[in-house]
């Protein structure tokens, strides 16, 4: 989505859901500062749907409301409409129905003149996990970079990320990721630009793990330096890794008006070899096979040249690789993440998605 008619300052994008559910978990919300967070539910089925949705609050406090989403229809829940102290709370949530239901999260900013400046959306996570990816990440002067860590269980979460920077060897990273405790029914909001000196301004991807499941999405805000400027947003949840992602529509402008970045990420030390494949509106195809760091952006107005003023489909395979320094070692292929991430009106508006998972190839 885009807008407005007039001109283009706000984006965001998302994938979508597998199949309906009876429970879904988000990790992100508020409606401070002037955030305006709606949960989206989908009923597609041809009875009533009763919702319960309990917001887990910053200083620990639970707060639950009840909605009843009639067949075959959407329901708008505004939290910020909710009544104190959901009315200026940062919060999780988790939504439980009587009958299984979709769920977004939509965030947006009000700027002076600009009626949902900054706009973001994310589905929502029907089962918690132990390991969320993140592939895309920046942080500096420009950006602002959160993590938002969500234990929707009964026992506390202790949860350790590794963030590892774009352009540096993996081994000089090595000792920059830090441990959290999520406590029960919480969530904990982690600034990344202020987790380590490194992290000050850096491409940087996120890999974290749980001792027990909890749900991990990724916001980022611009332009800084400070939230007063803030006038954009994008945010994902986190994904496991697998070996091939497709994305479904990129587009690089005949100016950089718009542009695409193709972040990937993958667990291993050792980085991964990639098979960049763009297939474009008129059956032709452009192919690279590329060998990367655990952290590398694609940059298509760059990477490929012939992709400019262009709309493409894009595939990421994580190609077979030698798992060490030494040549007796035996090959394998790196299971990666990978996200698209597009801006328009140089940064006036920026959307981010997971790619979608593909079957591995034999």
């Amino acid at each position: 989505m885009t807008w407005d008619r007039t001109r283009v300052y706000g984006s965001h994008s998302s994938a979508g859901v597998d199949a309906p559910a009876p429970t879904w978990h988000f990790a992100e919300g508020a409606t401070i500062g002037d955030i305006q967070t709606f949960f989206l539910l989908q009923n597609p089925g041809d009875a009533p749907a009763h919702v319960t949705m309990r917001y887990w609050l910053a200083d620990g406090t639970t707060v639950a409301r009840t909605h009843v989403v009639p067949p075959a229809s959407r329901l708008t829940v505004w939290p910020n409409q909710e009544g104190h102290p959901l009315d200026a709370a940062e919060f999780a949530t988790t939504i439980e129905t009587d009958l299984p239901v979709v769920a977004e999260r939509a965030v947006y900013r009000n700027a002076p003149g600009e009626l949902f400046s900054a706009g973001s959306v994310a589905s929502g996570v029907a089962v918690p996990d132990t390991a969320w990816n993140f592939a895309e990440g920046a942080t500096g002067p420009y950006f602002d970079m959160f993590l938002l860590l969500a234990n929707p269980g009964d026992v506390p979460a202790t949860a350790q990320v590794q963030f590892r920077r774009a352009g540096v060897h993996s081994s000089q990273d090595a000792d920059l990721q830090r441990t959290y405790v999520i406590a029960p029914r919480s969530r904990r909001t982690i600034w990344v630009d202020h987790e380590d000196a490194r992290l000050t301004d850096a491409a940087v991807s996120s890999l974290v793990n749980s001792d027990v499941p909890i749900v991990a999405e990724r916001a980022m805000w611009w332009p800084g330096p400070t939230a007063a400027t803030w006038h954009g947003t994008h945010v994902e949840t986190g994904a496991r890794s697998s070996m091939s992602w497709a994305v479904a529509d990129v587009e690089v402008g005949s100016t950089p008006e718009v542009d695409t970045f193709i972040s990937v990420s993958s667990r291993s030390l050792l980085g991964a070899g990639l098979r960049i494949t763009l297939r474009y509106e008129d059956g032709t195809s452009s192919t690279r096979d590329i060998g990367v760091a655990d952290r590398f952006t694609l940059w298509p107005r760059h990477d490929f040249p012939e992709s400019v003023g262009r709309r493409f489909a894009a595939t990421i395979e994580s190609l077979d690789v030698l798992l060490g320094a030494s040549p007796s070692l035996p090959r394998g292929r790196i299971p990666i993440v990978v996200e698209k991430v597009t801006y328009r009106g140089h940064f006036a508006a920026g959307a981010a998605s997971l790619a979608s998972r593909l079957p591995d190839p034999p």
